[in-house]
Formats: C-alpha cells, structure tokens, sequence
C-alpha cells in the first residue's frame, strides 16, 4: 500500500547543486503477501523463454540453485510458528527488494527487470546490485536493498551503492542486463546515463522522517552526479 511519492524539491532540501532528479515513495507490505508475491515470481520463469537459446540454457542452470534455496527460505518463514517474534533476518532483504522494484514499476511506472538473485551466478547474497529497472527516461536504475531488525538502514543502502559504483559493478552487470533493457537503455549507459535506488525497512513512528534523512544523507556523494535517484521506504507488517 502506497503511503507517500514525491518528487523532491531539491531547492527546499539544499540540494539544488545535485544533478539527479531525486523521489522519494514509502510504501507498507504485509510480510505474508510479499513472501507470497516472491515465491510466485521465482516460479515464474517466462522471461528465459524470450531470450536466445544459449542465454536460456546459461540462466535455466543459474535459476535451479537459486530457485531451491529461495524457495526454502520462505516456506521456512511461513510455517514458523514456534515464536510469537518473526525472524525476518533472511526473508527481510527478499521482501524489501522485491518492494522496492515494485514501488519503482507500480508507482513510476518503470519497466521491470527480473530480480538479480534469478540471473545471477551466486545462489544466494549477489555480489551486487539488488534489483533493477528501466524508467521512463530509458535509464538502467540499479537499485540496494537492506533490511534491518533494530535500525533504519538507509544509510548502509547508500554507501552500498557508493561503494559498487566506485568498484564499477553497474559496468559488470550490463552483459546481463542488456537482455531485459531496451536499446536506448544500453546507449543511455554507454554515455554515463543512469540512475540509481535504495530500498529499505522502515522502523519509526513517522516514517516520513527517515524518507527525509535518507534525502539529506551525508553519504550520498557519487549518486548525485548521475541522472535519477530513487529512495525507497518499506514498512513491513507482521503476516
């Protein structure tokens, strides 16, 4: 459910020097329905189907691992009733990922990008970017997610991101990418044109408040050079 979206005034917030386009979304989940919505997601394997034959046999063998091992996580989560507290510490990160390119497609209507964790080669934990979009712009958004039981992490989403654009991991990934993205997408990238996103759990009494934090961070250094940045908030609800 959507709670909040704007653009942000970059005049209002101090900003004005930054070149990104900067909005902000905060949404509420319910856990149950979000594990339900990844489970669905992770079954559904239409998108190999319009690749090459060689793409579709590389990503069928990457799929099966992950598959499995995400698979388990969440029925995991679902049948554990042994407490009255849910652990979330390894569903957490795949529901606000999974939010957080949901609020990019349903709220800024962007072109979804399949989850990174079904086309990358490590089975669990992808040594990058969490998620992925093409906005309206025909810019690749590579998106952060962190969860956190007992803080609001947007601080640690942004210096992840500062961190992978300084080791160039957007550059790694566009081998893979330029399967699910347009062409004007792939040129856009090629002239240093993209954009960026963090998602996040939210634990406050106004969440609007750490929407605000997370613009205002110290720690967003190189995501202001580029075209768009897009700041995530998700409250998830006990299923």
């Amino acid at each position: 459910m959507l709670i909040s979206k704007f653009e942000v005034d970059k005049t209002k917030y101090g900003i004005s020097s930054f070149k990104a386009k900067f909005f902000a979304c905060l949404v509420s989940v319910n856990a149950s329905d979000s594990i339900a919505s990844v489970m669905k997601e992770i079954n559904d394997n239409s998108w190999i189907a319009k690749l090459d034959v060689v793409e579709q046999i590389s990503y069928e063998a990457r799929l099966k691992e992950t598959v499995k091992s995400i698979m388990n996580d969440c029925i995991k989560f679902n049948t554990d009733t042994s407490s009255n507290m849910y652990d979330y510490s390894v569903v957490g990160e795949y529901i606000v990922s999974k939010e957080g390119r949901s609020a990019l497609v349903t709220e800024f209507n962007h072109q979804a990008v399949p989850l990174a964790e079904l086309w990358k080669e490590k089975t669990k934990g992808n040594p990058g970017f969490d998620y992925h979009s093409e906005s309206t712009t025909n810019l690749i958004i590579f998106g952060e997610a962190k969860y956190d039981s007992s803080f609001n992490p947007h601080t640690k989403a942004i210096k992840q991101v500062e961190e992978f654009i300084t080791k160039a991991k957007d550059c790694m990934e566009l081998t893979d990418l330029k399967h699910f993205v347009s062409d004007n997408a792939i040129d856009n990238f090629k002239q240093s044109k993209k954009g960026f996103s963090i998602a996040f759990s939210v634990k406050a009494q106004t969440p609007t408040d750490i929407l605000n934090n997370a613009i205002l961070s110290n720690e967003i250094m190189q995501i202001k050079n580029y075209d768009e940045f897009y700041i995530i908030g998700v409250v998830i609800n006990d299923k």
